[in-house]
């Protein structure tokens, strides 16, 4: 894959990050504090936001483990949500970390 071709799907990806947390801002504070619900899953379960964002990106990462050992089982929408959502699990995380410096 040569340069131009890979960064047409860097930019794709990040297109379609942005594209899926704008939809999902409805659901997780759109107006307010958009780290709330990490926030608030920290406190009931007595760890970081940084804790629980991990806790919860982990959960992808085991499901996309299980996939790629079944080549063929799964579609690219399949791989798609997964791994866009693993990437917003970091922007997330990145965000709680600029929150605290």
């Amino acid at each position: 894959m040569n340069n131009k071709e890979f960064m047409k799907i860097v930019n794709e990806t990040f297109d379609e990050c942005k594209k899926l947390l704008t939809e999902k801002s409805r659901f997780y504070g759109q107006d307010q504090d958009r780290l709330a619900q990490l926030k608030q899953i920290g406190v009931a379960a007595g760890q970081s936001p940084y804790v629980t964002t991990h806790t919860l990106v982990s959960k992808h990462f085991v499901a996309l483990g299980d996939m790629v050992k079944r080549p063929g089982a799964y579609s690219d929408a399949d791989y798609d949500a997964y791994l866009l959502d693993i990437i917003n699990y970091m922007v997330l995380l990145r965000a709680l970390m600029n929150e605290d410096h």
